[in-house]
């Protein structure tokens, strides 16, 4: 008779094998993270997800605004450092806009610390869902 305790241990063999699911990241073609929130952004407010990518990650995102529109940046970690403290001078990898919704990918080419970013320009209170995934 087969003990549970191998059973188990085949199970978890055959999942390592063919990467069970994305959360799990067994294989590399799956993501390693995701984050699906709804929120309220005030006027001239911004709202973060920090995330480390991969040189070959993919980064998949959904984002829906409703009640105006909303920018959507892509910062490396020293151009989030000086957006955060509201220097002048960062640039974005990659920028979008939901107006009032986009959807997109993004491949960061070089791995490393990234932040998602959704800002709030306008003058009204905007309700924003986002859908990440990388």
């Amino acid at each position: 008779m087969v003990k549970l305790w191998q059973i188990l241990v085949l199970v978890a063999l055959t999942a390592a094998v063919s990467g069970c699911c994305s959360v799990c990241n067994f294989s590399t073609g799956f993501n390693t993270g995701f984050d699906k929130s709804t929120f309220t952004l005030s006027s001239y407010e911004y709202e973060v997800k920090e995330m480390t990518l991969g040189s070959d990650s993919k980064l998949s995102y959904t984002v829906t605004a409703n009640g105006g529109s909303v920018d959507i940046y892509l910062l490396d970690e020293a151009n989030y450092e000086d957006y955060a403290d509201n220097g002048m001078d960062w640039d974005t990898d990659y920028y979008d806009e939901a107006n009032p919704s986009v959807s997109g990918t993004f491949s960061p080419g070089k791995a490393g610390t990234y932040y998602f970013v959704v800002e709030n320009l306008g003058d009204e209170d905007v309700q924003v869902t986002w859908d990440i995934s990388w």
